[in-house]
C-alpha cells in the first residue's frame, strides 16, 4: 500500500515569482535574438555614417551570429559549472553593455569588434533561459511554459527588422542607425534589476 503522507515534491510550493522569472527570460532572449536581424536594414545609414563597404556590413550582421552560434556550446557548460543564474546576469550585463558601446561607435572596425563582443555575450545568455525555467516550473505548468516560450521567441527574428528599419526611419533624437543598439540599454537595465532580484540564488 502506498504511504498517503506527501513527498517532499508534492509540500514544496512553487516559487513566488515564477511567472516573472518568464517574463524577464522571454524579454532578454527576444532582445539577445533580435539583434540577429535587426541591423539588416541599418546598411544604407551606415554606409553614410561610417563609410562602411560590403565587406564590413558583412562582418557587422554576420559577425554577431558568429560569435552567438561559436558561443552557445561553451556558454551552456558555463552555466551547468558555474550556475545559470549567475551565467543569465553577466551574460545580460555584458550584451547591455556590449549593445553601448555598438552605439557609439565612431568607426567601423570598431562597430565589427563590439558586434563579435555582443555575439559573445549573447551565447552566455541565451543557453541559460531554458534551464532557469525548468528549474522553477514542472508538471503542466512547464508545458504551458514552453508552448509561450518557443513561439514568442520565433518573433525575434521576424520582428527585428520592422523595429530596425522603423527606429532608423523615425531618427529619434536624430541618432539613426544608432538607436538599433541603444533600444537594448533601457530593456537590458530593467530586465537585469528584476532578475538580480527575482530569480533565485540556488539557481
Amino acid at each position: 500500500m502506498r504511504d498517503p503522507s506527501p513527498t517532499p515534491e508534492e509540500t514544496t510550493e512553487p516559487y513566488r515569482w515564477r511567472w516573472l522569472i518568464l517574463a524577464v527570460m522571454i524579454v532578454a532572449e527576444i532582445m539577445d535574438l533580435l539583434d540577429a536581424s535587426i541591423v539588416n536594414v541599418a546598411g544604407p545609414d551606415l554606409e553614410k555614417s561610417l563609410g562602411a563597404g560590403s565587406v564590413g556590413l558583412q562582418w557587422v550582421i554576420g559577425g554577431y551570429a558568429l560569435t552567438l552560434g561559436a558561443g552557445l556550446v561553451l556558454g551552456g557548460r558555463l552555466g551547468d559549472r558555474y550556475g545559470r543564474r549567475r551565467m543569465f546576469l553577466i551574460g545580460l550585463a555584458a550584451f547591455t553593455a556590449a549593445s553601448l558601446l555598438c552605439a557609439i561607435a565612431p568607426n567601423i572596425g570598431a562597430l565589427i569588434a563590439f558586434r563579435l563582443l555582443q555575439g559573445a555575450a549573447g551565447a552566455m545568455l541565451l543557453p541559460q533561459g531554458l534551464g532557469l525555467l525548468r528549474e522553477n516550473f514542472s508538471g503542466p505548468e512547464l508545458t504551458r511554459v514552453f508552448a509561450v516560450f518557443g513561439p514568442v521567441l520565433g518573433l525575434g527574428g521576424i520582428i527585428g527588422p520592422v523595429l530596425g528599419g522603423f527606429l532608423i526611419e523615425g531618427d529619434f533624437f536624430g541618432l539613426g542607425w544608432r538607436s538599433v543598439f541603444l533600444i537594448n540599454l533601457p530593456i537590458g537595465i530593467a530586465a537585469l534589476i528584476v532578475a538580480a532580484k527575482f530569480v533565485p540564488k540556488k539557481a
